[in-house]
């Protein structure tokens, strides 16, 4: 189902989106599934309506029979990435990640629910379905799932979504069992709303190793404190040029104060040199990125300069 589209974003295939059928169709055996009707559930909210009434039914002796009509347009309340909303690390390597889709319809249930991504402002899809992920057809999880590397390191949104009532029109006993319906087979609403201009962050995971030219000088002495930032590539972890860091200094008893920022060098080595006047706690802090090559925040492990 899934092709590559670009190196930089998720990639999605192409599915065609017809009718509510096709989308259904695609659930496999194992997906999970809803019931009918549960039997507490009373059918409520605009769009819902009964339209007919029959009473002491033939079909089910002494129970009247109420036949509702569904207008209702679902409602997408929100997604995440593997369940994250705001921002997601990614590690060298492949990580499978599933994107979920939480819709709701009060009248009969949502149907189908089919989506695509776009990272930055380029759509990276058509159109594709999701599969149900819990039994609740009133308030859906649908999911799907792909694999991402680092190379789709972005900023992603999810600006619309594609979604069916589960039937058009359907018949209730007076105690809420199901005993007809007519399955939806209109054109699926496509909807958008405050959950569509959400962004997630998918960011490179980053690691530090850190070192300083000595462990102990004289008072008025110089020491060179450097740290060795990489960043999370397609097999392993990778040099990270350019990348702002924070070179940080703590008096026994005080708070973290930033003494320089520089940038890291081709090799993503950052230094910086200075005297210490006291014996002091010493760290380097990369606060991560959301452009360029978004890579994730690290703080280094703290050290001891100590001054003789």
């Amino acid at each position: 189902m899934f092709q590559r589209v670009r190196s930089t974003g998720l990639a999605l295939g192409v599915v065609t989106t017809a009718s509510a059928a096709v989308l259904l169709a695609a659930v496999p055996a194992s997906a999970a599934t809803a019931p009918d009707w549960p039997s507490s559930r009373l059918p409520t909210g605009a769009g819902c309506a009964i339209t007919a009434y029959t009473p002491y039914s033939s079909t089910v002796s002494g129970l009247n029979e109420y036949t509702f009509t569904d207008s209702q347009v679902p409602v997408v309340t929100g997604w995440t990435m593997n369940n994250q909303q705001s921002v997601l690390t990614l590690v060298p390597g492949t990580t499978l990640v599933t994107t979920r889709i939480t819709a709701t319809q009060s009248c009969s249930g949502v149907g189908s629910v089919a989506s695509g991504l776009v990272v930055g402002t380029t759509r990276l899809s058509d159109d594709v379905p999701f599969l149900r992920a819990s039994t609740d057809a009133f308030r859906s999880v649908w999911a799907s799932s792909n694999p991402l590397t680092p190379a789709n390191a972005g900023a992603y949104r999810m600006p619309t979504a594609i979604v069916a009532p589960r039937y058009a029109s359907f018949v209730l006993t007076d105690v809420w069992k199901l005993v007809g319906k007519s399955d939806f087979v209109g054109t699926p609403a496509i909807v958008t709303g405050p959950w569509s201009t959400k962004v997630l962050y998918v960011q490179r995971a980053t690691t530090q190793v850190t070192a300083a030219s000595r462990t102990s000088v004289a008072k008025g002495g110089k020491v060179t404190f450097r740290s060795t930032l990489r960043k999370a590539g397609t097999t392993a972890y990778i040099a990270a040029a350019g990348a702002s860091m924070a070179f940080q200094t703590k008096l026994p008893g005080g708070a973290w104060q930033t003494r320089a920022r520089v940038s890291t060098n081709a090799s993503g080595v950052a230094t910086y040199t200075f005297a210490p006047p006291r014996t002091m706690s010493w760290r380097w802090v990369h606060a991560g990125t959301r452009t360029g090559s978004f890579t994730a925040p690290s703080i280094s492990a703290a050290k001891t300069i100590k001054v003789l």
